[in-house]
C-alpha cells in the first residue's frame, strides 16, 4: 500500500506540473520500494517452489534454473 501511494503521489504531481526534479526522485523512491517487494518475492519463491522442486527432482523446474545460470538470468 506504500507502493500505491507513492504512485499515486507521483501522479497528483504530474497533474500539478510539479518541478520535475522533484517528480524524478518520488520515481526513483517508487523503483526502489518496487525492487525491494520483488526481492522479498523472489526470495519466498526460491525457498519454496524451486527449493520443493528440486528437492522432488521436479526436471522442468531444474531445467528453467539450469538455463537461467547458464544465460545469466536472460531469456532465451
Amino acid at each position: 500500500s506504500r507502493i500505491i501511494g507513492q504512485l499515486g503521489g507521483i501522479k497528483n504531481m504530474l497533474d500539478d506540473n510539479r518541478y520535475c526534479g522533484d517528480i524524478l526522485i518520488q520515481l526513483a523512491a517508487a523503483q526502489n520500494a518496487l525492487r525491494n517487494v520483488g526481492y522479498i518475492i523472489l526470495e519466498e519463491h526460491m525457498e519454496t517452489c524451486v527449493a520443493e522442486g528440486i528437492k522432488n527432482g521436479d526436471d522442468e523446474v531444474i531445467a528453467f534454473y539450469r538455463t537461467k545460470t547458464e544465460t545469466g538470468g536472460t531469456h532465451k
